[in-house]
């Protein structure tokens, strides 16, 4: 419904259980990203196998798997690791949160949310990876011959992973 055949735009996997919720976080993004959409974890880990989104934005509690686990594996595949995740939950105690920030979520919303702070997060996230790759493309660029200069000392282990599997198919 909200795909669009413009590849330039960025897309947001949305999982969320709840129908309503999850139309209505639909048709905040709809106008200004693609957006995939999933009703429970297991259902997002089938489609973020086709799909790479460039955000994830998930429920907490929700059937068949819950927004922590589904968060965890999402962290924890090299493909998908560099994908910031966005826990939306009714939830608001510390210990949640916790453990939502213990399993990989980049960030951390409460119900009810404000739709302009949650725009604001994932605009602030998205430019963050951005900033990120543009950083290891002109790191690769200016990649002298010695290996204490190469760009892993800007990136995480999986994705340093990753673009070794890069390499290695290219």
């Amino acid at each position: 419904l909200f795909r669009s055949k413009d590849s330039s735009r960025e897309s947001i996997m949305i999982v969320e259980d709840n129908k309503e919720m999850n139309d209505y976080l639909a048709s905040i993004f709809g106008e200004k990203y693609d957006i995939i959409r999933a009703y429970n974890g297991a259902e997002a880990c089938k489609k973020i196998a086709r799909q790479l989104p460039n955000l994830i934005i998930s429920d907490l509690m929700m059937p068949v798997m819950d927004g922590l686990e589904f968060t965890e594996r999402v962290k924890q595949d090299v493909t998908t690791s560099h994908i910031p995740v966005i826990l939306l939950t009714a939830k608001t105690d510390e210990n949640d949160h916790t453990e939502g920030y213990l399993r990989g979520a980049d960030a951390y919303i409460t119900k009810p949310f404000s739709k302009e702070y949650l725009l604001a997060r994932i605009d602030q996230l998205l430019a963050e990876r951005k900033l990120f790759r543009e950083r290891i493309r002109q790191q690769m660029e200016n990649q002298t011959t010695t290996e204490e200069d190469s760009y892993e000392q800007y990136l995480v282990k999986k994705d340093v992973q990753f673009l070794e599997k890069i390499h290695q198919v290219i």
